[in-house]
């Protein structure tokens, strides 16, 4: 299941990290492998906490221009 991050350099030389699949997932890196990690996390926590509240999980991202990254996750 593809989805998309997108990586934005904030004031304090941080990225932050966005899901437009997920609203609610925002994270932080030190580093882009370091946002890519915990952008993926937050995607994961948001996915059990959707699946606990039986809320919809929204469909695997095609990949478009918006997106900085593009994470794997298990299907499971």
């Amino acid at each position: 299941m593809l989805y998309e991050l997108v990586l934005t350099l904030d004031d304090n030389g941080t990225l932050m990290v966005t899901a437009p699949a997920f609203p609610e997932v925002t994270s932080f890196g030190v580093d882009r492998d370091d946002a890519i990690l915990h952008g993926r996390s937050a995607i994961e926590e948001a996915i059990a906490a959707r699946i606990e509240e039986g809320t919809d999980i929204p469909p695997p991202s095609v990949p478009g221009a918006s997106a900085d990254v593009v994470v794997d996750l298990p299907a499971i």
